[in-house]
């Protein structure tokens, strides 16, 4: 088995008593509003099964942004179901949150940061444009920085 990115873990395994780190990946597509729907069913299923089971960070495109604005109820859902490292209300990265952390050589850099910190990334909706986009190698946002720095060969899926 070939090892995997954190110490101590390989290739279709891991500690029991961890939550899976997932990061959702939102783009700028009219179902991005089905986001709170995606996040509530992970949630009552956590709870179906009495376990937390998901650590959920989302990266969201300026244009996905414009949608989960429109979502019924999106912040008060989504704020409620996802949480991150350091406790902060913040629940939703996007470009100006990796802008804001970087100032100087030796800051951390989101993109890897959340690349590092995830187990799985999962795109949806993934739109046409940011499809295009990574087929032709552009990132010139957050998330697709994030999906150009991921470790396929790492073993992540």
């Amino acid at each position: 088995m070939r090892e995997r990115g954190r110490e101590g873990e390989r290739e279709g395994e891991r500690e029991r008593d961890r939550k899976w780190r997932v990061l959702l990946g939102v783009c700028g597509s009219v179902a991005a509003i089905k986001v709170p729907q995606l996040m509530g069913m992970m949630k009552r299923e956590e709870e179906e099964k009495g376990k937390e089971e998901w650590e959920v960070r989302v990266v969201a495109t300026d244009s996905a942004r414009h949608f989960l604005k429109r979502a019924d109820a999106v912040e008060l859902e989504l704020t409620s179901v996802v949480s991150t490292e350091n406790g902060n209300s913040e629940w939703v990265s996007t470009d100006e949150s990796e802008w804001r952390l970087w100032e100087k050589r030796g800051d951390p850099v989101l993109h890897i940061d959340l690349r590092k910190w995830a187990d799985i990334l999962v795109l949806a909706p993934l739109s046409a444009n940011t499809l295009a986009k990574m087929a032709a190698g552009i990132c010139d946002n957050l998330l697709l920085s994030v999906c150009r720095a991921w470790e396929f060969r790492a073993g992540k899926p």
